[in-house]
């Protein structure tokens, strides 16, 4: 399961809680792919859990086979829901995690007999969606996919985004909040030991640049620095190789979210490597810039277009894309008195906490649905 999305998930719960201070139920789909190439069970059983917030939320289940998952999927939503909203006399809202073809059925069909709300939570676009390139079988699956969900788009009332450019491709007529990201309020920052390293953590899938990155720190003319690079995706096995080369980069594979986050707090500096060189960065804020910012290190990253002004005080840009250019700029930072990175990275740090945290970010989202409900 994709760390970042699961921690945005629990931070909107989190935050919409502490604003709401009323239960909140979750309706959840378990992350698995169809049996029986992908996982090992032809069928996922239902089963109820609690959280702090409700003690009646259910992982719903169903026929797990290729092709009619979908439909089994979004049956079971659709009588859950209906089910929930039995009080005519109450005003429901349903946050919808993210637009999919399986999520957008239900609630078009229970709009034409049910009055809600519906507020849609868009961390990806349909159309991109895919890390790589798929088979011509799934890439005609997703069409239909992303057509079926462009149909039915305006069952949704208002909606939260990653970024502007998002309501200009969904072409959004209803009220709308950007919403980029969130970090935890409940993160206590303990002072670490600053080691000679810079780090990345997270996906190795190569559109993300970590080969930029592998390329650009073995040009730097540096001996005593070494990269430290966790993760899964794509380009493993070649980084994995070309670790095994240089005895300057450390590779560590997968690693637990605690030990990432180690990672990051004891690095000299971090980097996200992920340019603007494609179509998707409009329409995407790099969560991992915000994660990087907790830590209270200095960030290096691109200025993609989905990055709001506010942070351009806090992160260090590269100028320009390419290899040469992040090069360039990691050998700046890593020629700055250690006094000058602890205050960039503490700027950062604080801006992070204080401001985007998600009891603050989801006042943005509540403050929205009471104009709307109450217009």
């Amino acid at each position: 399961m994709q760390t970042a999305a699961n921690s945005l998930e629990w931070r909107i719960v989190d935050g919409l809680y502490a604003n709401l201070k009323q239960p909140i139920r979750l309706f959840n789909i378990l992350p698995v792919s169809s049996f029986p190439k992908h996982y090992s069970k032809a069928i996922v059983k239902s089963y109820y859990f609690n959280t702090p917030y409700s003690e009646t939320n259910e992982n719903i289940g169903y026929v797990n086979l290729p092709l009619i998952r979908r439909f089994f999927i979004s049956l079971g939503i659709l009588r859950r829901i209906r089910k929930w909203m039995k009080d005519n006399d109450k005003q429901y809202i349903v946050f919808l995690y993210t637009i999919n073809d399986f999520f957008m059925f239900p609630i078009s069909r229970l709009k034409k007999k049910k009055n809600f709300h519906a507020c849609a939570i868009v961390a990806d676009l349909p159309d991109y969606t895919s890390l790589g390139k798929g088979s011509l079988f799934q890439n005609i699956v997703q069409k239909l996919s992303t057509s079926f969900i462009k149909k039915r788009i305006s069952s949704i009332d208002s909606f939260v985004l990653l970024t502007e450019q998002m309501a200009t491709f969904l072409n959004i007529c209803v009220p709308f909040v950007v919403v980029e990201g969130m970090v935890s309020s409940k993160i206590r920052v303990l002072p670490s030991t600053i080691t000679n390293t810079i780090a990345y953590t997270g996906s190795l899938h190569r559109r993300f640049g970590v080969l930029d990155l592998v390329e650009a720190f073995r040009s730097l003319n540096r001996y005593d620095v070494k990269l430290v690079i966790c993760g899964n995706g794509d380009s493993y096995t070649e980084i994995k190789r070309i670790s095994e080369e240089d005895s300057r980069i450390v590779f560590l594979g997968e690693v637990s979210q605690k030990e990432a986050v180690d990672i990051q707090r004891k690095a000299k500096v971090l980097v996200n490597p992920r340019n603007s060189s494609e179509e998707y960065t409009k329409y995407s804020f790099p969560s991992k810039n915000l994660e990087y910012l907790v830590s209270g290190r200095p960030v290096i990253c691109y200025k993609l277009d989905g990055i709001p002004r506010e942070y351009d005080d806090y992160l260090i840009y590269v100028d320009g894309n390419g290899v040469n250019n992040l090069a360039k700029t990691i050998d700046a930072v890593l020629g700055m008195d250690d006094a000058e990175l602890r205050r960039i990275g503490n700027k950062g740090q604080v801006f992070a906490l204080a401001e985007k945290n998600e009891i603050i970010q989801t006042k943005r989202i509540t403050a929205m649905l009471n104009r709307v409900i109450k217009n």
